[in-house]
């Protein structure tokens, strides 16, 4: 099972949130998967306490999940039904002169 980056197995074993004295990982929480076997995430998601809707849900679960052979790429985030109902949403110029200027700040 392969994960993100070369130390990426440490960013899915560490305890991120919980009540205290949890030490359940992300990981561990990201294990509970649906009917059609994508992430749930639903204790990370009562953590934050959001609700961002049923398909951008769907999208961040997919873009989160610990296993990479599962987690979605570029090319199918950008083809997922959320993303593509937002396309017109979306102002590439300015998200590349906001990258641009954290870059520059660095």
């Amino acid at each position: 099972m392969e994960v993100f980056g070369p130390q990426g197995d440490k960013l899915w074993k560490n305890p991120l949130y919980g009540v205290a004295g949890s030490t359940e990982t992300f990981r561990a929480q990201a294990e509970e998967l649906g009917p059609d076997g994508k992430p749930l995430n639903t204790k990370f998601w009562a953590f934050l306490g959001l609700n961002p809707g049923l398909e951008a849900t769907d999208l961040l679960n997919q873009m989160l999940d610990p296993i990479a052979e599962r987690r979605l790429g570029i090319e199918e985030v950008m083809l997922h039904p959320w993303f593509l109902e937002h396309q017109d949403d979306l102002d590439e110029e300015a998200a590349f002169i906001a990258m641009r200027r954290k870059l520059d700040r660095k």
